[in-house]
């Protein structure tokens, strides 16, 4: 169902969410080098050694080296965990980033053409 998050005028859906105001941010700056480290980021499956399931995703140890923003870290320092909603931030800047790159390789191309 539809419930009330505590800001005027806003409800969303029962799923779950991160808030993701400007009003609730501050020093905000564009992230530069998301396709260097989606490069960085190794695609893995794996067995679940609980359920035996196979999964595919990151190792959370290696992600943190690269990502600790989107890691729970213990006190260790060791990566725990994943918020992959996050990720999602961090690959649209890596596809918008290969977009620019295809974009000046075809203007190129289009001279070398003529």
């Amino acid at each position: 169902g539809i419930r009330d998050i505590g800001v005027t005028g806003v409800q969303t859906c029962a799923l779950p969410i991160s808030y993701s105001d400007r009003n609730l941010k501050t020093n905000i700056q564009p992230m530069n080098d998301t396709l260097d480290k989606v490069m960085q980021l190794e695609t893995v499956t794996y067995d679940v050694k609980r359920t035996g399931r196979q999964e595919i995703g990151f190792i959370a140890q290696e992600v943190a080296k690269v990502l600790p923003e989107v890691c729970a870290i213990d006190a260790g320092g060791e990566g725990r965990a994943i918020d992959y909603g996050r990720m999602t931030a961090l690959l649209a800047g890596a596809v918008k980033t290969q977009q620019l790159q295809i974009e000046e390789l075809k203007a190129v191309l289009a001279k070398l053409q003529k």
